[in-house]
């Protein structure tokens, strides 16, 4: 009987061994893109900003009164191009390339998930919905081009330390 033991033991060890020679290859390598999730992360995660700065609006009414609307409305814009950069370098940080496609595409999530919490506002009007898709691309574009600069730093530091 431990003769049986000894002859499974070692055809697990061979199975093992093959294992970990199948899992020690080299792999074609295919650059990451990121899933449907990803955008839709990107998506909650920009409308979330824009949905709290909207509400703090609200909240603060007695205090943002006495402001210029000119200037809150500014001020508005600047966040929801804000929301747009981060959720967009977010979302493009898990891609290898075309940083700036993907960081569009996260910005068209975006926007059609405000769209959507649109609908279900009484105060949904086209002019705010161009205003977001413009805010919200141009924080696309803004985000894609600081993730390219970024990734190009790191490698002439890179690049520097090595030679």
């Amino acid at each position: 009987m431990d003769e049986d033991n000894w002859e499974n033991l070692d055809e697990e060890e061979a199975e093992e061994e093959e294992v970990i020679e199948e899992a020690s290859e080299p792999e074609t390598t295919t650059p990451k893109e990121p899933t449907s999730n990803d955008y839709m992360a990107g998506a909650i995660l920009a409308n979330g900003i824009i949905w709290l700065w909207l509400q703090s609006l609200q909240m603060f009414s007695g205090f943002t009164s006495r402001i210029s609307p000119g200037i809150l409305a500014d001020f508005t814009a600047v966040t929801i191009v804000i929301a747009g950069f981060i959720s967009s370098q977010q979302v493009a940080k898990r891609s290898e390339r075309n940083q700036l496609i993907v960081a569009l595409r996260s910005a068209l999530y975006s926007w059609a998930g405000s769209l959507f919490m649109m609908l279900t506002s009484p105060n949904a009007s086209i002019t705010f919905a161009l205003i977001l898709f413009v805010c919200l691309l141009a924080g696309g574009v803004l985000g894609s081009y600081m993730l390219i600069q970024m990734r190009i730093n790191e490698r002439k530091r890179k690049l520097q330390a090595s030679s």
